[in-house]
């Protein structure tokens, strides 16, 4: 399982970004191999069709199969699902990238 998680900081202890393509940053967690990376979003700043470019990224560069968010928009929803990709929605905007990787294992 290869997890994208929006955050709001580089670290462990920021939490996860309210807005899924409008994430600063993505954790990319690999369970298997208990270990994770930061990365940048590069879309941020684009107009229109951020979800949609920042999901084929993921998919490409990382090999991203599911993703975990406070919130993703519809468009993302639908890619997701048109890729068999696993969503996983938390309803805490507090919750710490430390404290899901506790959940993971990682």
């Amino acid at each position: 399982m290869i997890v994208a998680i929006p955050v709001s900081e580089n670290n462990v202890k920021g939490t996860v970004s309210t807005k899924f393509s409008r994430s600063p940053y993505f954790a990319i967690v690999n369970k298997e191999e208990k270990k994770y990376e930061f990365v940048i979003n590069n879309y941020i700043d684009e107009i229109e069709g951020v979800g949609k470019k920042l999901f084929a990224w993921l998919m490409k560069s990382y090999g991203v199969n599911t993703l975990l968010a406070y919130e993703l928009g519809i468009k993302v929803q639908q890619l997701a699902d048109e890729q068999n990709l696993q969503l996983i929605i938390i309803n805490d905007e507090s919750m710490t990238l430390e404290k899901i990787l506790q959940y993971l294992g990682v």
